[in-house]
C-alpha cells in the first residue's frame, strides 16, 4: 500500500504532535528516537511547525555527560490551540470554543424552534467561518468543529441517520458542510460516542484503554476498545433500547423512578462486565438519572459480589464510575471529537 507525499506528511506530523501529548517537553534527539523518523526530516517538521504555531522552544536542558551543546526542548502549544464544540440536545444548539486543556475560550447558545437540518446547519456554517475569523486575528490555531447530536452515524458514508426527533435521513456531512468550508475539519458522531471521547480527553477515562460509557436515558453503550470506538459492522454496536430488564425494554426504564436499584438491571450490569470485561464502565453524567450517583457503592458492591461467588479471593468494587462532563458539557464531549480526528484520525473513524 503507497499513499501521496502529502498524506505521509500528515502522518508524521501526527506522530510528532502525539509524542508531545503523551510524553511533554522533548528534544529533537528524543522525537527521532521515539517516532522512528529520520534526523532531517524531524528537522523540517519542527520548523514548519513552529512558524504555524502548533509548537514552540520551552528551553534548553543540560548536556550530556561527555559535554556538548544543550539540547533545545520542544513542547505542543495547548493554550493556542482550538476547536469548535457544537451539540444539539432537545432543541438546544450549544456552541464552545477549547484549547487543548479543556478550557473554554468563548461560548453561545441559541433555542431552536424545530429539529430539521435546513435551521441549524447554516447556523452551524455562519458559526464555524465566524470561529476562523476570530482564531486568525488572534493567531491561534484552528483545528476544526465536532458536532454531537442523537443519531446514528455512518462514519464509512459519512451521514446521519435516525436522528433524535427529526425524519430526515441519509443527512450527507460534506452536503451539509463540509463542501461549505474551506481547509477544516468537521466531524460528527452521536451523544454517548462524543462523550466518552469526552471522558478520554479531559474526564474520567483519560487513562484508560478499554472501556463501556453507558449512557442510562436514550439508553445506549459506546465501546472503546485499545482507545478506539467499536462501531460493529452495521454500526448498531451499543444499541441497547430493547434489551429487556425484568420485561421491560431499557428504553422505557427512563420512566421508572429508580430502576437502578432493581435487581434485574443490577444483574444485566455484572454480566456486561463479563461480556466485554472492560477496564471501567462510566455510566454518562450527561444522561443519569437522579440518585443513580448515590447508588454507585451499592451498584459496584453488587457486582463485586457476584464476582466473589466465582473467584473468592477477588477484592475491588470499583467497575462502575461516574462520568465527569455533565449536561453543561457537552460542546466539551463534542470539541473532543475534533482533537482526536486531528490527531489520532485513525481511530475516530
Amino acid at each position: 500500500m503507497t499513499c501521496s507525499k502529502q498524506t505521509m506528511k500528515q502522518i508524521n506530523v501526527a506522530a510528532l504532535l502525539r509524542t508531545f501529548l503523551i510524553n511533554g517537553p522533548a528534544s529533537q534527539t528524543q522525537l527521532v528516537e521515539i517516532t522512528n523518523l529520520k534526523k532531517p526530516t524531524v528537522s523540517v517538521l519542527i520548523n514548519q511547525l513552529k512558524e504555524q504555531g502548533l509548537i514552540f522552544g520551552t528551553g534548553s536542558g543540560n548536556s550530556s555527560l561527555q559535554g556538548g551543546r544543550k539540547p533545545q526542548f520542544i513542547d505542543i502549544n495547548r493554550t493556542n490551540i482550538v476547536g469548535l464544540g457544537v451539540s444539539l440536545r432537545n432543541l438546544d444548539l450549544q456552541f464552545g470554543l477549547y484549547d487543548l486543556q479543556g478550557k473554554q475560550i468563548w461560548q453561545t447558545a441559541i433555542q431552536l424552534g424545530k429539529n430539521h437540518s435546513s435551521i441549524w446547519a447554516p447556523i452551524i456554517l455562519k458559526t464555524i467561518k465566524k470561529i476562523q475569523q476570530r482564531c486568525a486575528a488572534r493567531q491561534q490555531v484552528f483545528l476544526g468543529t465536532g458536532f454531537a447530536i442523537g443519531c446514528i452515524f455512518n462514519p464509512l458514508r459519512n451521514n446521519l441517520n435516525a436522528i433524535s426527533n427529526n425524519d430526515e435521513k441519509d443527512l450527507s456531512v460534506n452536503e451539509l458542510f463540509s463542501s461549505h468550508l474551506q481547509n477544516t475539519a468537521v466531524v460528527v458522531d452521536d451523544f454517548p460516542n462524543a462523550m466518552a471521547i469526552g471522558e478520554m480527553w479531559f474526564g474520567r477515562a483519560k487513562d484508560l484503554s478499554d472501556f463501556i460509557y453507558f449512557q442510562p436515558v436514550h439508553p445506549k453503550l459506546t465501546i472503546i476498545i485499545d482507545k478506539k470506538i467499536y462501531r460493529g459492522h452495521r454500526f448498531f454496536a451499543g444499541e441497547i433500547g430493547d434489551c429487556v430488564m425484568g420485561a421491560v425494554p431499557m428504553r422505557d426504564l427512563k420512566g421508572k423512578a429508580g430502576f437502578f436499584t432493581d435487581a434485574a438491571f443490577l444483574q444485566w450490569l455484572y454480566e456486561l462486565t463479563l461480556y466485554y470485561d472492560p477496564e471501567k464502565i462510566i455510566i454518562s453524567a450527561e444522561s443519569a438519572p437522579a440518585g443513580l450517583k448515590d447508588n454507585l457503592a451499592a451498584i459496584n458492591g453488587f457486582i463485586g459480589d457476584r464476582y466473589r461467588e466465582r473467584h473468592p479471593a477477588f477484592i475491588k468494587d470499583d467497575f462502575i464510575q461516574f462520568g465527569t462532563l455533565d449536561s453543561s458539557e457537552t460542546v466539551k464531549g463534542a470539541v473532543a471529537l475534533v482533537f482526536e480526528n486531528y490527531f489520532y484520525s485513525y481511530k475516530v473513524q
